[in-house]
């Protein structure tokens, strides 16, 4: 029974990352590949869901999963309604924010290796870690609605919205587990 949960799970896992990759390197605006593009986000969210599900079905969890939920809606409305307050904001910075928001990522990740690497993880530092990476998080979704935004705009025929959508969706993912763990 678990060896066959574990091959389902990394079976799950390679089918979602695949046909996200693929989704991601399809072209933004296109007339072709309409189809394919939402086919491919099918795939990725059902084979998400399909990982996730033992986990949001537990009662065991079910506060947690609750107070992440509720968290990372309320920090999404609210980064959402600043772009809307202040999309010109957004548009300006997007190109120098992106840069420094990658580079933050990069480091938020290698230092938290090597604190579990070296064992120096602490109650401290897990509040830095996590108010670090909401920081992140929470810009991200800003600059990803900004991005929308730009796109809507200059997007007459066949925008792909599937790809488009999907760094925000990896976003509020980050975000959720980031309350869920934390």
């Amino acid at each position: 029974q678990t060896g066959t949960s574990v091959l389902v799970f990394v079976l799950l896992l390679f089918v979602s990352f695949g046909s996200l990759i693929f989704l991601v390197l399809q072209n933004v605006f296109s007339k072709e590949g309409f189809l394919l593009n939402h086919t491919l986000w099918i795939i990725f969210l059902s084979t998400l869901s399909f990982i996730l599900y033992p986990i949001f079905k537990s009662i065991q969890y079910s506060k947690l999963i609750g107070y992440a939920a509720y968290m990372t809606t309320m920090v999404f409305a609210i980064m959402s309604i600043i772009v809307y307050i202040f999309p010109k904001f957004f548009q300006n910075t997007y190109g120098v924010a992106m840069i420094t928001l990658l580079i933050s990522l990069i480091a938020i990740i290698v230092f938290e290796l090597m604190l579990i690497f070296t064992g120096t993880y602490n109650v401290f530092i897990e509040k830095i870690m996590f108010y670090s990476i909401l920081v992140v998080f929470s810009l991200l979704v800003s600059y990803d609605t900004s991005r929308m935004f730009e796109y809507a705009k200059i997007c007459i025929d066949s925008p792909n919205y599937p790809q488009i959508s999907t760094s925000q969706t990896l976003n509020i993912l980050n975000l959720f587990q980031n309350f869920l763990i934390r």
